[in-house]
This record gives structure tokens, sequence and C-alpha cells, in this order.
């Protein structure tokens, strides 16, 4: 019956049901057989069944890719009659040529090539992050503060740290250089916990079943005692539900056929002799306990059948559960929460039913083919992703899966494979059947020769000549009628074995390009590239390669991703409830990592993210560095700007390209201030030295100036001093030429005085003399006969010399 046939069927219980329905074992056996009916046609293990296939098909893909497939069909395509392969002395082994695309295949898939970044994305973390920006931008603002204050006053408050420069250096210095504690912590536990489980030899598995089988799958629980546990699931005894899609996010159940003996069913079940004798009585003809006879089950003694060999079915199913609480209003105002089951109902008008549906699951075991099932419960600790949906403990990927048929690397080469093994059987049978080449000697056209002394060579002599020396002597034979027999003696039959052989080699070529062409495993990616191929050639091969076989890479890297995050999910309710557990985790962690530790005190607190981000290739990495040497002989990043951007590259070469273009850009624009500044430092240095040039020229010539005039003062007091002296000797003469002078002015003066007087007088008296003639002329002519008048008048120059008689000073 085909599966998607069975799934329209209702086999599964109600899904609806009760909580309380659903934690009991009836529920739980329902769902058990309901999944046993899809794959083992509701009882054992038997041919036909969709598990039996599946497991054939697992175990067959095993074998071809190391190898030890078989090779019936490769005889009976070889053996055209019955009995032919009596006549056939060959090597029946096959090739592993399978092997070898595999393994450059799973062995790409490195750790080493991707990386796990984990981040906290809680408000906590996010609460810190803003605080440690706003340290640095408290910083950066009081910096030039602080440096006043260092000059002025001489106080160095100035923080020894890193001080941003603006805020996009506050941005770039938080991305590069902020981890929060707990991140580190996170880290820490998960490589604790999968070092503790062997995940390299777990993943290495994984991944041969991957391309192998396009399945991959890992079981992460919790238990008690050892805390969180990473399990390899072997793919050969692995069901799911029906599915659609590689990441198995359809799947509502997986299940493990898991085959133990008796005994330790006894030990995990608990359950009375009665009962294993039942279950040992039901596999009395499986799993290879029938070589034991026993009559009576009953009356055997338990210690007979303990070995026995049981499959049982470990399964887990998804479902739902209602938490249910009565909500009671109590006198005081407030409100009471009261637990009930499921299926509670308020029959009071002051109470109210809050519910809240979530979904779980639940898991089991069941022993395949009887009606037992033990510790069926719900699984206690869930891991939830960040939907808050709960997640299954088993975690299973897919390369390539079309409704539910799984598709694999494998699946694809082994047609092709199968063509070049019977080549390569074909090529056996025809080496050994090689013969040498054959010759064809005519006896009857060898001549008789003679030797010297008279014995004549037979065939057999001529024979042996032509072994040693190559030479063959021929005659013609007469037929008479028939005329001359005249043809080689000797003649090579012609072989075409040589042609098979090329032909053959060229077949098995063009199947082997055709794996080539299928896989994406091309000669560059297997490394059978000539060494005089170019870089870019090779790289570009090796780029297609990659793209054909990402599908494969893709499933193994959300293996870890999912593996990592539900790691993570247990582990924060073992912080949160298991404090025996916490205890041993925080000392894994306190070995490697003190400060850490102290973050993990509020760990329930947090989430976290998961990205997988692919580490640089070679390629990528010289390119990087290609560029980092350009800049740095432009001289737009410092040496110390490469070094740190190499170390970022080594782990995110795209932030290690944001911070090398952040700081070309910053380094650019101080460049440019730098420029500035010089230019204006060089136009204040001109502009200065202008000044100073005039402020020189105008002090010369103040200089000289004041050096005439120095000069000329002291021309000055020279002569004054020369003068000085000559006053000295010459001051009598001089004091009575100055007399001298002043008397002969002084009678110049008197003299120009007196003859102005003298002038005036003169005319004074002429007027009065005139007005007296006048008078006398009138009174004249008034009286008759009266005598004539004498107008004339002496000059007294005694008295005017007198007054010219100049005056005497005293002596200084």
């Amino acid at each position: 019956m085909d599966m998607e046939t069975k799934m329209k069927r209702d086999y599964f219980p109600d899904p609806l049901a009760s909580d309380e329905e659903k934690k009991g074992d009836a529920y739980g056996l329902q769902a058990a057989k309901a999944i046993s009916l899809e794959w083992f046609n509701g009882g054992m293990i038997s041919n036909g069944a969709d598990y039996k296939n599946r497991r054939e098909r697992i175990v067959q893909n095993r074998l071809f890719s190391r190898g030890k497939q078989s090779i019936d069909r490769d005889k009976n395509i070889a053996a055209r009659n019955q009995g032919d392969l009596n006549y056939m002395n060959m090597d029946w082994s096959p090739l592993n040529i399978a092997g070898k695309f595999v393994d450059i295949v799973a062995n790409g898939i490195r750790e080493d090539l991707y990386r796990l970044d984990i981040s906290a994305i809680d408000s906590t973390a996010a609460l810190e992050k803003k605080k440690f920006k706003e340290g640095l931008k408290k910083k950066m603002v009081a910096a030039p503060m602080l440096e006043k204050a260092n000059q002025m006053l001489g106080i160095d408050l100035r923080d020894e740290g890193y001080i941003p420069e603006d805020n996009e250096d506050i941005e770039m210095h938080t991305e590069l250089a902020f981890k929060p504690k707990i991140e580190i912590a996170e880290e820490l536990l998960i490589k604790y916990v999968k070092s503790t489980n062997n995940w390299k030899l777990i993943k290495e598995m994984v991944d041969k079943d991957i391309v192998e089988n396009a399945l991959g799958v890992v079981r992460v629980y919790t238990d008690k005692y050892n805390g969180v546990v990473v399990k390899y699931v072997d793919i050969e005894n692995f069901i799911h539900s029906y599915v659609r899609k590689k990441d198995f996010s359809d799947a509502h159940y997986f299940a493990e056929v898991d085959t133990i003996t008796l005994s330790q069913i006894q030990q995990e079940s608990g359950y009375d002799e009665a009962t294993l004798r039942k279950i040992a009585e039901k596999y009395a003809t499986q799993n290879t306990n029938q070589g034991q006879t026993i009559l009576d089950f009953r009356r055997v003694k338990i210690n007979e059948v303990l070995n026995y060999k049981i499959n049982v079915l470990r399964f887990t199913f998804r479902t739902s559960k209602n938490i249910t609480y009565k909500k009671r209003k109590n006198k005081h105002g407030s409100f009471t929460m009261v637990k009930r089951e499921s299926t509670y109902t308020s029959k009071r008008s002051e109470n109210e039913r809050v519910a809240k549906t979530l979904d779980t699951w639940y898991e089991g075991n069941f022993i395949m083919g009887s009606d037992y099932i033990y510790g069926y419960k719900e699984s206690e600790i869930l891991a939830r992703d960040k939907n808050n949906r709960a997640m299954p403990c088993f975690i299973a990927r897919s390369s390539n899966i079309y409704n539910n048929r799984l598709n694999s690397f494998v699946d694809t080469i082994e047609p092709i494979d199968g063509q070049m093994q019977r080549i390569h059987l074909k090529t056996q049978q025809l080496i050994a059947e090689l013969r040498p080449d054959g010759v064809e000697i005519d006896i009857d056209m060898l001549a008789e020769l003679s030797t010297k002394s008279g014995k004549k060579l037979t065939w057999e002599d001529a024979l042996n000549l032509f072994n040693s020396k190559g030479i063959v002597f021929s005659t013609r034979a007469d037929l008479g009628d028939e005329g001359i027999k005249d043809r080689a003696a000797l003649r090579t039959p012609t072989s075409a074995q040589s042609t098979k052989l090329e032909q053959l080699v060229r077949a098995w070529l063009h199947y082997y390009n055709i794996i080539r062409d299928l896989t994406g495993v091309n000669a560059a990616r297997d490394g059978s590239t000539p060494s005089d191929t170019l870089v870019g050639v090779q790289q570009m091969q090796i780029l297609q390669s990659n793209t054909a076989t990402q599908g494969i890479v893709d499933a193994s890297m959300e293996i870890t991703k999912k593996t990592c995050e539900t790691i993570s999910t247990r582990l924060g309710d073992i912080f949160r409830f298991g404090k025996d557990l916490k205890d041993v985790y925080t000392n894994a962690v306190g070995s490697q990592n003190l400060e850490a530790v102290r973050a993990l005190e509020d760990r329930h607190l947090h989430e976290f993210g998961f990205i997988i981000q692919m580490l640089p290739t070679e390629v990528e990495m010289q390119e990087f560095k290609e560029s980092m040497g350009i800049a740095l002989q432009e001289g737009s990043i410092t040496v110390d700007d490469k070094i740190k951007a190499e170390r970022i590259a080594l782990m995110n070469i795209k932030q290690a390209e944001t911070y090398l273009t952040y700081r070309r850009k910053k380094s650019m624009k101080e460049k440019e201030e730098e420029q500035m500044r010089q230019i204006q430092a060089q136009s204040q240095s001109n502009a200065q030295a202008a000044m100073q040039a005039e402020q020189a020229k105008r002090e010369t010539m103040q200089f000289e100036t004041q050096l005439a005039v120095q000069l000329e003062k002291e021309k000055a007091m020279i002569e004054v001093m020369k003068q000085a002296e000559l006053n000295k000797v010459n001051q009598a003469k001089e004091e009575r030429e100055y007399q001298v002078e002043i008397f002969v002015e002084k009678l110049k003066s008197l003299g120009r005085e007196q003859e102005t007087m003298y002038k005036e007088d003169r005319k004074d008296k002429r007027q009065d003399l005139i007005d007296t003639n006048m008078s006398k002329m009138i009174s004249q002519r008034q009286q008759e006969n009266s005598a004539p008048i004498n107008f004339e008048n002496r000059f007294n120059i005694k008295d005017a010399a007198q007054s010219l008689q100049p005056r005497t000073t005293p002596q200084q």
C-alpha cells in the first residue's frame, strides 16, 4: 500500500482529544500502531514494507560507495549462455569508482570552511549594547574638555582606552569590538556539549549519509544525569511521516527502530517475567532468534530468553495541549488563578475559564508486532524555536527529497558506474584473450640451401634462422602446366584486438566524463587539472563544482545550525530548572573564561540567534590582500589598519571590507583635512613672512631714520658744543660786536625815528608856519602899509646831536 494512500486513512488517534486522554497509554499505543502500519504494514519487519524497501536501498548505496556492491547483475550480462562464466578468467571485484566522488564531496563539507555566529537577540543584550555605545559617546564628548583641563590645570583625567572620533567610528567599533559576556559563555557551552558528545565523528557520519542517501539525522535530548546529549541516528533505522519539505518542518512524527535484547527491555520497562515471556514468544522466529528451539515459553527459564533480539520502535509525535486555569475574583478585588484539567468548564458566573493552546511532543517505546508500550509520556524538556513552536528531539535534513522519496548523489552516478564496471570486465576479458601475432610459413616455398660441407638445410633450420635473424629464403616451384608457383613464404595475419581495446578505453573515459558532468565534480575539484591550467579557469571550474553540490552542503550546515539551536534551548531550560546540571556547565565555562561565568547567572533571561557564515576562500583572501596592498601603497591605510583588517577577514571578509572601506574613507578625509591645514598653514606662513618682511623693512627704514636723526642730532650737538666753545672764546668780541650792532641798529632806528619825527615836525612846523604866514598875510592885508614879514627859521644842531647820543648797557 502506498504511504500517501495510508495517510488518507484515519489511523492516528483524535488530535482534539483531551490532554488527560492523550497522556494515557492507549492513546500512545494507537499512535505507535498507526506509525507501524505506515512503515511495517502493521506487523513485524517484512519484505515489501516501506521500511524494508528504504532500508535495503540505503544499505545498497552505502555498499556501492565503498565498492562492495553485488556483481550478480554484471555476471548475468557477461554470461550470454549457460556455462560461459567457466571460460572467463576474470577478477569480478568491482572498482570503487563512486567512492572517489563520494569522498570528495563528503570531505569537502568541513566545519573549518564556515563558522556559526551566535548573537544574543533579547532586550537585555540590546540594552547592554546600547549602554556600550553611550559609553563611547560620552568618552568622545568628554575628550576635548579633559584634554583642555590637562593643558590648563595640569590634571590628567583622560581615558586611556579607545576614544572614538565620530558616530560612524562608534558604530564600527561596536560592530568589531563589542561582544557581550553571555555570547562568549554561550559559545563555550555549545562547544563543551559538542566536544563531550564527540560531535566531530557524528558530523562526519551525517555528512556521509547526506552524500550517499540524501538524508542526515541527529537526535538531541536532555538526560537528567548526562545533561544535553547529541546522538547520531542511523538512517537505516529512521522513519518519519510523509514529507515534501527538505527541512522536515511538515513532519508530525519521527521514529527510530532499535534492536535490543529482552534483558535491556526489562531494565527500561520493568515488565514482569510473564510479559517478557510473551514478548519472547512473538520474536522466536525473528532477528536470528530461530536458532534457539523453545517449545514452551511459559515454562522455560527466563535467563534462556533474555538474550533474544527485540525490535523496539522509539517514537515521538506532535500534538497540542491545553493549559487551563480557573480565574476567580476574591473579596479584595484581585484575581487568583487555579490550574484545572483541560476539560474544565466554569459553572459559576464569578469564575472564568482561561485556556491557552500550545503544541507539544509525546514520546514512547513500542514493541513492534505487539500491544506493549512503555515509557510513554509528554516530552519533559522541549526546545522551542523563535515562534514558540515545540521542536522535536530529532533533527533531520535532506539534500533532495520529492514526495517522501530520496534522491541522493550516489543514486545519480550509480547507473553510469555500472556501465563503467562492465567496460572494466570486458577489458579484462579482452586482455586475457590476447595472444602474440601469428606467423604463417609455407614450407614448400622455403629454399633448400647447401653448406660448405655439402649438407643441406631443412625447413627446421630455415625456421630457426628466421627466429634468430629474421631472414627467410624462398624458392619458386615449377608446377608444369599450372605454371610457376610464386607467393610469399611468410605471412602475418592482421589482428583487430588493439582497436577493440582503444574503443573500450574511449567508452570508459566517456562515461567517466558523464559522471563529472552529472555530479559537478570536475577535474579542478578532484585535483586532476593539469598544472599549466590558468588559475582563473581553474577557480571558475571549482566554483561551478561547488554550485552543483551546494544542496548537500546546505543540508549539512542546516543540521549543524539546528543542532546548536536545540542545544542552546535545552541549556536554557537546564539553567532555569536543573540546579545540579547547571553547576556542571558553569564549571565547564569557568575553566576557560572566568568573566563569562557571571553572565551565566542570568542565562535563562537571554535568547540567541544563530547564523551560518562561510569563511573566506583562499582566492577571496588573496584578492582582499591585493586590495589592501594597493591601499597601503597609495597611503590610504596604515600598517596597523592592514593587520587588523586581515585578522577580521579570517572570520568575516565582508566585515573586513566594511572596516577597510571605513578606514580608507577616514584616512582620505584626514589627508584632505591635513592638506587644508597645510595650505592654511602655508598661507598663514606666507602672510606672516610678508608681514615680517614688511615689518623688517619698516623697522629697517625706522632704524635708518633713527640713525639719520641720531646722526643729525649728534652733528647738531657737536655744532652746539662747537658753537658753545666758540661762543666762550668769542663771547667778548661777539658781545662788543653785538653791542655795536645794537647801537648801530638803534642809531639807524633812532635816525629813522628822528627822521620821521623830523619830517613830521617839519611838516607840522611848515603847516604851522604856513598857517602863521597865512594869518600874518591876512593880517597884513588887513593892515595897510605894514612891513614885510620874514618867514625864515634857523635849525638847532646841538639839540639834535644830544637826542642821538647812544645809551650804555650794564655788563653781564
